[in-house]
């Protein structure tokens, strides 16, 4: 059975993103990652991206270094990297969805939504953030 490197990270985005400028985004990742065999989904949350990629260890190695580069965005920092034995999210080039952080404190299970909490201390729970990915994924 192959091995999938899973990471999930997330980072500030360097200016607020136009809806044109995530559409330009999400064509260039849905074009590179299908070239590479990358599958993932990112979120755009009132100016972080969170995203999680997936596929083989080399080029999710390349992919974080060309994110790391990338101006768009800043302060990225990996939540987790994990290998898995299959996709999350294996027929997704890139799924992708704007939220804002009302909308991740409404999930259920996520997080009690009377505790007031920066977006920082939301996306630090990460599993609850994987589980909201792969519902939106499933639900498709």
């Amino acid at each position: 059975m192959p091995l999938y490197r899973q990471i999930i990270y997330k980072s500030n985005a360097t200016r607020a993103m136009t809806q044109q400028d995530l559409e330009t985004l999400l064509a260039e990742c849905r074009t590179l990652n299908a070239q590479h065999h990358v599958t993932g989904v990112l979120l755009y949350v009132n100016g972080y991206f969170v995203q999680c990629i997936e596929g083989a260890s080399e080029e999710i190695a390349q992919l974080l270094g060309n994110i790391r580069r990338d101006e768009r965005n800043h302060s990225l920092a990996v939540l987790e990297d994990i290998m898995v034995g299959e996709r999350a999210f294996p027929d997704w080039q890139m799924g992708f969805r704007v939220l804002d952080v009302e909308e991740l404190r409404q999930q259920e299970g996520f997080m009690d939504v009377n505790v007031a909490e920066g977006l920082d201390g939301v996306l630090s729970r990460h599993k609850p953030l994987f589980g909201i990915m792969h519902a939106f994924y499933t639900s498709i």
